[in-house]
């Protein structure tokens, strides 16, 4: 939460559970199965609040993996399900695992608009070469080949946002220019929880 409001103007508020019951919308970060969020503002009526799940099991709970939730949150899709992906890597279906093949759709321009930056093989939004592989083979490879010797053990290791991150949130949002300082102006900022 904090890259994020350093590298934006995205602010975080952390609300009591009172204000949770007062049925403020919120994100809700719990412990479950897996590490996932949907895409986007969510809000679903759960025990009598408004909101959107982030689940974080425990191997989840590393600084790249919430980072990556959370931007989908705010509404980031993965680098690969980009309209345009064909042209930066190619896709090895028969490798990823049955259930996990969603994660890999191309989506078209209705759903990604990646407000003109160009593909990003440096994108904590990426998955790696190997993920969700069935049998121990790659399920994206970069292309073409000076892309490949390049990124290949590269996609899927980010461990911040990079620029075009920060960047494609700064134009979803209409943020100021890119921010000089690595502070925040947020209130709450850094955010601690209670």
């Amino acid at each position: 939460m904090n890259e994020i409001s350093e590298k934006t103007c995205i602010c975080f508020n952390i609300i009591s559970r009172a204000q949770a019951l007062d049925r403020v919308p919120h994100v809700r970060i719990r412990n479950g199965n897996g590490c996932r969020s949907r895409v986007g503002r969510n809000l679903r009526n759960q025990g009598g609040t408004r909101s959107q799940d982030l689940t974080l099991a425990p191997r989840c709970r590393i600084t790249r993996i919430a980072t990556h939730e959370f931007l989908h949150v705010i509404g980031l899709f993965h680098e690969q399900s980009r309209p345009d992906r064909s042209q930066f890597v190619n896709i090895f279906m028969r490798n990823v695992e049955p259930g996990k093949r969603g994660n890999f759709r191309r989506l078209s321009r209705l759903t990604v608009d990646s407000r003109g930056l160009p593909y990003d093989y440096r994108s904590i939004m990426h998955y790696s070469n190997r993920a969700f592989s069935r049998n121990g083979r790659f399920t994206i490879v970069p292309r073409p080949r000076a892309n490949r010797n390049q990124f290949l053990n590269r996609i899927g290791r980010s461990t911040e946002m990079s620029r075009n991150d920060a960047e494609v949130i700064r134009r979803m949002y209409s943020c100021p220019s890119s921010p000089n300082t690595s502070q925040s102006s947020c209130s709450g900022y850094p955010y601690r929880f209670p």
